[in-house]
């Protein structure tokens, strides 16, 4: 389980299907257009009514703890803490699918408490009991400043829902109060990580209800470059590739696993710091940003840094009709942008540790795909480099020629969708 201490701004080095993209695989996953007076409103009606249905759905029926017991899901625990009063409160994430709780109305988080009035917890609940001379975790003692960081146009735009739902009454538990122990930021514009970043000191806290464009942002707008602040992860993007890298021994260790934000809860209550190995992309002159126009020397990143088909892929599938669709929208467009079946040319370098110079890859040939990456997964069932090791700090390059349309779908694993 991993806290980060430090973190791409996905960017485009020219408009077109030869575009190169540092960072994640989601450019807007924390910006957002506006984000009015009306929208804030609706914000704070949900947040109260979510609260409402966290209170609901606690657990307090005569059952007895054997019967309790039978019926937990293990998956699902978050925490467990002592009683006010007696025995145990355990505290689980009910997840629901995004696309029905549109037409029934049901929240798509909810969290439940249940009541064990055991004096004796069972030993394998042991690993989620939380002491109240450890509450809040030393990671998250309010004596260094605690920010989160609500990116809310991320992803399916569940941020929202999941920190009025799950993460505020969570830090209430662990005696965190809003406003008091800590400052909720929510995001208005496509400025807002980069002011916020630039009143940071280095010794914050950051919650990032965010995906891999949150980290790219807050990574690049931060201005010290020897200190860093912590920043803990609530993958809430479309591919949150970071995420799944930093956490695949905890997500796929077993055909039924806890879901990604129950491990992030997790991490958030029990996870150790680690410092996140970064590099840094340098541009030649005259390269801009596709959307501001604004000239760009170098980025840094802690993801990917790609050329040709998955830099056009993360460009051409950021619409407000493929993101609707969340992850699947990569393969989608992928078939639709194979259909132009065409190479990308480029002249690709490397120079590997211990040797002097530079070697060219494939000199004169044409490329169909070219990423550098610190990660090994660009979704949590999608491994891009099997090599890679979580925070190894090792940049690998992946790359294939020019292969056609059948072959490179066959190779990225986009047969029968994403």
């Amino acid at each position: 389980m991993s806290i980060l201490r430090w973190f791409v701004r996905p960017f485009r080095k020219r408009k077109g299907k030869k575009a190169s993209t540092v960072g994640g695989t989601d450019k807007k996953a924390t910006t957002t257009n506006t984000f009015d007076a009306a929208e804030n409103k609706k914000f704070h009606n949900e947040e109260q009514q979510q609260q409402n249905n966290t209170l609901i759905m606690s657990n307090n029926s005569p059952e007895n703890d054997e019967t309790i017991l039978e019926k937990l899901n293990h998956d699902q625990m978050v925490l467990i803490t002592p009683s006010p009063s007696k025995g145990y409160l355990i505290y689980s994430l009910i997840e629901n699918d995004p696309s029905s709780t549109e037409e029934n109305s049901t929240p798509p988080f909810i969290l439940t408490t249940t009541n064990l009035s055991s004096s004796q917890l069972p030993t394998s609940l042991t690993k989620f009991l939380l002491q109240p001379e450890n509450t809040p975790p030393a990671h998250l003692h309010p004596s260094n400043p605690i920010h989160v960081l609500l990116c809310t146009h991320s992803g399916l735009k569940l941020a929202s829902s999941f920190y009025s739902t799950v993460l505020n009454p969570l830090l209430n538990t662990l005696g965190l109060t809003q406003d008091s122990q800590y400052k909720l930021t929510l995001t208005t514009s496509k400025n807002t990580i980069k002011e916020f970043a630039s009143q940071l000191q280095g010794d914050e806290i950051i919650l990032l209800l965010s995906g891999d464009g949150g980290v790219v942002d807050l990574i690049n707008s931060f201005a010290s470059e020897t200190k860093s602040p912590v920043i803990i992860l609530l993958p809430l993007g479309t591919a949150n590739a970071l995420f799944h890298s930093l956490h695949k021994d905890e997500e796929q260790s077993q055909s039924q696993s806890p879901s990604s934000l129950v491990v992030a809860l997790r991490t958030l209550i029990k996870g150790q710091v680690r410092k996140l190995p970064t590099f840094r992309v340098v541009f030649s002159a005259g390269s801009k940003f596709v959307e501001t126009e604004e000239e760009v020397k170098s980025l840094k990143g802690a993801i990917v840094a790609s050329y040709g088909f998955h830099a056009s892929l993360v460009y051409e599938s950021d619409t407000d009709h493929y993101r609707k669709f969340g992850a699947k929208r990569f393969g989608m467009a992928a078939g639709e942008l194979l259909k132009l079946n065409h190479g990308y040319d480029c002249v690709v370098s490397i120079r590997t540790k211990g040797k002097e110079g530079f070697r060219v890859v494939r000199e004169g040939e044409k490329f169909g795909y070219v990423l550098v990456t610190l990660v090994s997964n660009l979704e949590k069932t999608f491994t891009i480099s099997p090599e890679s090791r979580r925070l190894d700090g090792r940049l690998r390059l992946v790359y294939f020629g020019d292969l056609g349309e059948e072959r490179t779908m066959e190779g990225l694993g986009w047969v029968g969708g994403y």
